[in-house]
């Protein structure tokens, strides 16, 4: 009985995790409330960044190196309230995904974070 239990814990595991190509497109909310303000919106090659207090806009360009891994590159910004500085290729490693959210690992030349993204909807077209 037990390991039936287990094995039944295991498979609903394994039926409730997504894999990292759920998350290349769509639109996503941080989920610290530090970066409340922020929503993103992702296409397969770009990722736009919008302040819903500043309306400011971080523009990048998105290259998948893999299903788990992609570089952003920032294009341009638009209305930079918050005097956002240039900044290098940003590395986002996904490491974990569950239910309708992803954990990744972010990394540039000046910045690390780890982060949690949750997926709110598909991209609109």
């Amino acid at each position: 009985m037990k390991y039936t239990f287990l094995l039944f814990l295991a498979v609903i595991s394994c039926q409730t995790n997504k894999n990292c190509k759920d998350y290349k497109t769509g639109v996503f909310k941080f989920a610290n409330p530090k970066y409340a303000e922020w929503t993103v919106y992702r296409t397969d090659s770009t990722q736009i960044e919008v302040s819903n207090i500043t309306s400011t806009e971080i523009h990048n360009n998105v290259k998948w190196i893999s299903d788990c891994e992609y570089h952003l590159g920032k294009t341009k910004i638009i209305n930079n309230k918050l005097n956002f500085q240039e900044m290098d290729t940003m590395k986002v490693e996904i490491y974990k995904t569950e239910d309708d959210r992803y954990f990744c690992y972010s990394k540039s030349n000046r910045l690390d974070l780890e982060l949690e993204m949750i997926k709110i909807r598909e991209i609109d077209d």
